[in-house]
């Protein structure tokens, strides 16, 4: 598994809380996973993209694989930076 900068900060907080190891730690991550449904009110909305989006970008920091389902075909309608993909 190769940790970017922001996996790195959970697996420091799991090896400080004395619990894991740094291997310990790394599949930990590796093995955890988060599934993220958008209904099609909130796809409609730029509050509930935003929400949703918000929710992807911060699992993906911190959980090894995110799945996202739901309405998904909907266009994009808010502002996104322009790093985002």
């Amino acid at each position: 598994m190769i940790l970017d900068s922001e996996t790195a900060r959970v697996r420091a907080v799991l090896v400080n809380s004395g619990r894991y190891s740094i291997p310990e730690a790394d599949a930990k991550i590796a093995a955890s996973a988060l599934s993220i449904f958008i209904g099609s009110d909130a796809a409609a909305s730029v509050a509930g993209q935003a929400a949703f989006l918000t929710a992807v970008a911060t699992a993906a920091r911190c959980f090894g694989r995110v799945t996202v389902s739901g309405t998904t075909n909907a266009s994009i309608i808010v502002p996104l930076p322009g790093a985002a993909r």
